[in-house]
């Protein structure tokens, strides 16, 4: 479970008024903590114990995404800070995907609705990688994980300045909100 020490805003908390949490509910935060912990498990080469039957054809889909598409894994599961702009987050994972010679950030989901906030999202978390890390991504895609197994269906993003300075912009009327 993601926990938030740094004093800071996460990214989540700053787009949280943008997020449709009608089918958010104890069982599917606890499905996509365990999914994610598999995945970022698979990614680092360690022991991925099985999840709840129900749960397991999400992290199916993660691990078979994972083996056909990443050649090589640059940061996963890491919380980053910007000092800059004082928030921070935590991105699934940065990887060179086969066939590219540079740096995507993947976000894993287990909704399948494409999302607008979520190109908000991987903009911020591209915005985090370079400044706390020096790492550039070139581009960001959200991949959709399927409940039967069958692999993740990848979504670009939109493009990466616009959408950070709309999240940037979400994060200044959040910080006043909060002030108050």
């Amino acid at each position: 479970m993601y926990k938030n020490e740094t004093g800071y805003p996460s990214t989540t908390e700053v787009l949280r008024a943008h997020l449709n949490t009608d089918y958010f509910t104890e069982e599917s935060a606890a499905r996509g903590d365990a999914v994610h912990g598999g995945a970022s498990a698979h990614l680092q080469g360690l022991f991925v114990p099985p999840l709840k039957p129900e749960w397991q054809g999400w992290l199916n889909s993660a691990k078979r995404w994972i083996d056909q598409m990443v050649d090589r894994v640059i940061l996963v599961e890491t919380r980053l800070i910007s000092v800059k702009y004082g928030y921070c987050g935590k991105p699934d994972l940065i990887t060179v995907l086969r066939g590219n010679d540079f740096n995507t950030l993947c976000d894993f989901k287990t909704g399948q609705t494409v999302e607008r906030w979520w190109s908000l999202q991987s903009a911020s978390y591209r915005q985090l990688a370079q400044e706390d890390k020096g790492i550039v991504c070139k581009n960001g895609i959200s991949v959709r994980l399927k409940p039967d197994g069958s692999g993740g269906l990848a979504t670009d993003c939109l493009p990466y300045q616009p959408c950070l300075n709309v999240f940037l912009s979400e994060l200044n009327s959040f910080k006043f909100f909060k002030a108050a």
